[in-house]
């Protein structure tokens, strides 16, 4: 199902979609119809409209049926390249997918170089991107951009397709969630300086958001999953155990002491936690 302007009748043109009011303005321009000075910022749709009347009763000197044959077209042209809801389901289907999509929409430029970290745009939940990725959406399938779109398409289902090392972290409770977010917290990867989640949901989406947005090749992200897993199993470990201290001997300096704490409460980690972290990346060469 299509979206349609709203009108009353063919002249004088109202709709209360901005998009499709800029579809119109690329339209008439097009077409030669509007006059050189278009203006370079409108404050809504109802002002678009107001222009383009304006503009068309110029041009056609009042000429009622030569407007609306103009804009009877122009409204069956924007009907036939309207995206479908069909094009937008996986949008409010899809949190993961959403939050991929509007992070390219919103952060990447024509030649997806980010031109923006994601933390201070992002409006924090699921509901207001689906909105703002529509909206972007709308704009690039109206005015022939369907390239960038097509790319986009491919490239998350690429993805989902290629990537099933990911599925680890679905379905993730809430104390896992929180444990891979505070290992993505370590200076080397520095996630909370990205998300700035409030929630569980948002935690879990970020951290999703940071592997599929963040890290471009397959193999990074294969190998930074990799890392995660075998401690998240010792520690889900070491619960089931219900090993509350482990056994270890060695001298700290008195003024390593603090630093450790300030280490420990930064990175919200237990002191086995920390030490098998390093043991393990030492181990591993890195």
């Amino acid at each position: 199902m299509k979206s349609q302007p709203t009108l009353n009748s063919p002249f004088p043109l109202q709709s209360n979609d901005i998009e499709a009011c800029h579809f119109f303005i690329d339209y008439l321009d097009d077409r030669r119809l509007l006059r050189d000075n278009i203006p370079f910022h409108f404050d809504g749709p109802a002002h678009i409209c107001s222009y383009i009347n304006d503009e068309l009763n110029d041009y056609f000197g009042k000429d009622t049926n030569s407007i609306n044959e103009v804009i009877s077209d122009m409204v069956h042209n924007l009907n036939e390249l309207m995206p479908t809801d069909e094009n937008m389901a996986l949008f409010h289907k899809n949190k993961r997918a959403c939050f991929w999509f509007w992070s390219e929409l919103h952060c990447t430029d024509r030649r997806r170089r980010l031109n923006f970290d994601i933390k201070k745009p992002n409006p924090g939940n699921h509901s207001e991107r689906v909105k703002e990725v529509v909206s972007k959406y709308k704009a690039l399938y109206l005015s022939k951009k369907q390239r960038r779109l097509r790319e986009l398409k491919e490239d998350w289902a690429r993805i989902v397709n290629n990537e099933s090392f990911m599925r680890f972290f679905y379905d993730m409770d809430e104390s896992t969630c929180q444990y891979v977010w505070d290992y993505l917290c370590a200076p080397k990867y520095n996630i909370s300086n990205m998300y700035n989640p409030v929630s569980h949901e948002e935690r879990n989406l970020s951290i999703f958001n940071f592997f599929d947005f963040y890290i471009s090749s397959s193999a990074e992200k294969e190998l930074l999953v990799n890392k995660i897993k075998p401690a998240i199993n010792q520690r889900n470990h070491r619960e089931r155990m219900k090993v509350g201290n482990i056994n270890k001997r060695f001298y700290l300096k008195n003024e390593n002491v603090e630093k450790l704490k300030g280490i420990l409460t930064k990175r919200r980690m237990t002191a086995d936690e920390y030490f098998n972290d390093i043991i393990e990346r030492d181990s591993n060469g890195k």
